[in-house]
This record gives structure tokens, sequence and C-alpha cells, in this order.
């Protein structure tokens, strides 16, 4: 299925993924290749997502608006900094249950306008 959104729906501009369980690294990364248009995407409660989605997002969507990667216990302080630094648009990042990240991500990160909820 993510293949499919990627090769069919390139200008695709908000997409929400919330509680699709079974997505993995993999699947993000199709849809980040195929779909570099999103600028709100919600990775909400998908429990096989690490920080290899999060370079995939970084590699192909910089126009990143928003992001939802709340319950996402797979992201760490390095991927999720790495992502804000290069996602210079980056508005809105919603992290509820991430208790995996730290001070490390809140205070080393360059995007000072970014707004940080569910810390």
């Amino acid at each position: 299925v993510a293949k499919e959104l990627g090769d069919h729906l390139p200008a695709l501009e908000r997409l929400v993924l919330k509680g699709c369980v079974q997505l993995s690294d993999a699947a993000v990364e199709s849809i980040a290749a195929g779909c570099p248009s999103v600028a709100e995407l919600s990775l909400n409660k998908l429990p096989g997502i690490s920080d290899a989605a999060l370079v995939a997002l970084r590699k192909h969507c910089t126009g990143l608006r928003t992001l939802d990667v709340s319950w996402c216990r797979g992201v760490t302080d390095h991927g999720m900094g790495a992502l804000v630094d290069a996602c210079a648009g980056l508005e809105k990042l919603s992290v509820w249950g991430c208790t995996q990240l730290t001070r490390t991500f809140y205070d080393g990160h360059s995007a000072d306008a970014l707004r940080v909820i569910g810390r």
C-alpha cells in the first residue's frame, strides 16, 4: 500500500497514518520517496517506526511543516534532532508518549521557532 501511495500520489500534501500499527520504516521510506510534497504527516502510534523513517523524511520531505510522531518509541534524540535541523520549515512537532526523547533533543536542535507539543 505504501508503495502505491508513493507511485500514484506524488503531489500528496497531507497524510494521516495514525494507528496503522503494521507500517514499518520501509513503508515510511516508500511514502517519503514517492510523496516529497508532504507537508503534514501523522505517524502517531506506529510502533515499527525508528530513526530510519526520520532519515527518509529528512532526505525526501524537506518541506514538512507539521509532524506527529506521538507514541513512536523507536525514534531517538539524534534522529529527531537531525530531522528538525534539516526541515527548516517545520513549525509543529507532536511527541506525546515519546518518553525516550530527552533534553539532548529538546535543547539541542537549531529550530528556535519549532513548537513541540506533548513534551
